[in-house]
């Protein structure tokens, strides 16, 4: 018996035992060795208080328990069991290792209490979240590779373990996050020696702070993207809003005094410039002070001028710098009143003397008559009126009559739509004697100032080809007037 008490080593290693007996004796026992059994419970070890090394690996152990009497106990092996919890540790503050890889563990908890504990080996089980690790304060070598850990944010107290010096990690879903998890790791845990096996160097920490700085400021300016986007959404909404409550209400409405801000973020050297005009109401001196809301937008993206709401009008009266401006060949018009816009056709020209495109949505352009303004512009490829509150669009021969007064531009498409020569012949046989019935009252200084000089001898063309000799009735007098005044 006494032979038994002094027993400190004892491996029964690679037999078939089922069940832990016969041990509680040897009270001087510091090493135990039970690996590659077929034990399924943790028993009958109460007497084992000096014992400092219990290996339990390659069993059929279910639960971790009975270890309270451990208090000694600095090397804890379960592997390769079915283990689906960390529990039951509470006494055990002693203990420096703890492997339990290979398990059936999805979480990991309940070892705060585990103070002395250096190195835990959570290899190969099905561990999703990660919690009380940065509780550890000792803890220098950690081991998590061949796990379910999908998100950073599942293990964010690891990222607070700055006495880590050895991490594995690989073999988890999280890497094929678009999180940049290394750089991240390496970043925040400063005294990282060891990573996947690899050895941090000063070099590849300072590359993995400029990354993360650089991923930092991108992450920041997509925020701000996102944010101006939403902004866009509301301010163009509110133009809407506005458009469609000016169209019912056609008193004598008193338009809001206006401003024009520069976005402070963009960049003059870009492509995409914005202009974001803003309409402030005024508000009662009893009430409440608030912000302005946008209800006007102008941004310059690409080659388009986009402009919505009646203030976006203002950017004719803005500095947006040669190179932007030269880079204008397009505008689009969206919730403004034609009469309007036709008012600063001739600052477009000289702030945007590139813009030969010219598109219109819901501008109440009624008449064929308003369509006289767009001769104010340097030069018209391409003209596009969409329906959506353009009545004008109603009547069947409104493309003709845009080719007739604007041809002269060098019109060459209308709604998308390239012009073909039968265009222009249907444009003749609509509106050309017009052209004759002009010639013949107004003297050529006056088709000068109405047309231009390029007009003149477009409409010369006609009279030659197709109305020299034709007597044109008094009947068109009236269009003769209504067209130049």
């Amino acid at each position: 018996m006494e032979e038994v008490e002094q027993v400190r080593l004892l491996n029964l290693s690679r037999n078939c035992i089922e069940r832990i007996e016969n041990v509680g004796q040897m009270t001087s026992l510091v090493y135990l060795d039970l690996y590659d059994n077929q034990i399924e419970f943790i028993e009958n070890l109460n007497g084992l208080h000096s014992l400092k090394v219990l290996m339990l690996g390659k069993n059929k152990i279910k639960r971790i328990e009975n270890l309270e009497s451990l208090h000694s106990l600095d090397v804890l092996d379960l592997h390769n069991n079915q283990i689906r919890q960390i529990e039951n540790l509470f006494e055990n503050r002693e203990l420096r290792v703890l492997n339990l890889s290979g398990n059936l563990l999805c979480s990991v908890d309940n070892v705060r209490h585990l103070s002395s504990l250096v190195e835990l080996n959570l290899r190969r089980n099905y561990i999703r979240n990660i919690r009380e690790l940065d509780a550890l304060p000792n803890l220098q070598k950690l081991y998590l590779n061949y796990n379910e850990i999908s998100r950073l944010e599942d293990m964010d107290c690891l990222l607070r373990c700055s006495q880590l010096f050895e991490l594995t990690l690989d073999h988890n879903p999280l890497y094929k996050a678009k999180v940049n998890v290394k750089i991240q790791i390496i970043t925040s845990l400063t005294n990282l020696l060891w990573f996947e096996s690899k050895k941090i160097t000063d070099d590849v920490r300072r590359q993995a702070a400029s990354y993360l700085k650089k991923d930092k400021e991108k992450r920041e300016e997509n925020l701000k993207m996102a944010a101006f986007i939403e902004k866009r959404i509301i301010t163009i909404s509110n133009a809407r809003k506005q458009w469609e409550t000016g169209r019912k209400q056609k008193t004598s409405i008193t338009m809001p005094n206006l401003f024009v801000s520069r976005d402070d973020t963009s960049d003059p050297e870009t492509e995409v410039n914005r202009l974001l005009i803003k309409s402030e109401r005024g508000m009662d001196d009893t009430s409440e002070k608030t912000s302005p809301i946008p209800d006007s937008l102008a941004e310059l993206e690409g080659d388009t001028l986009k402009l919505f709401g009646l203030g976006s009008l203002g950017a004719f009266d803005k500095n947006w710098g040669v190179q932007a401006a030269g880079c204008a060949y397009a505008v689009h018009f969206s919730f403004i009143d034609f009469d309007e816009i036709a008012k600063v056709l001739p600052k477009m020209r000289i702030r945007f003397p590139n813009i030969c495109n010219l598109t219109f949505t819901s501008t109440n352009i009624t008449t064929l008559s308003q369509l006289n303004a767009l001769a104010k512009v340097k030069r018209l490829e391409s003209l596009s009126v969409e329906s959506e509150s353009n009545p004008v669009t109603s009547i069947l021969s409104w493309k003709e009559y845009a080719i007739f007064r604007l041809g002269f531009l060098g019109l060459k498409k209308i709604n998308g739509e390239i012009l073909t020569p039968s265009d222009h012949k249907s444009s003749e046989n609509h509106f050309g004697v017009l052209s004759l019935h002009l010639s013949r009252c107004l003297p050529s200084y006056k088709l000068i100032a109405l047309f231009n000089d390029k007009l003149v001898g477009w409409l010369v063309g006609w009279l030659v080809g197709w109305w020299v000799g034709r007597s044109v009735g008094r009947s068109v007098g009236w269009l003769v007037s209504w067209l130049v005044g």
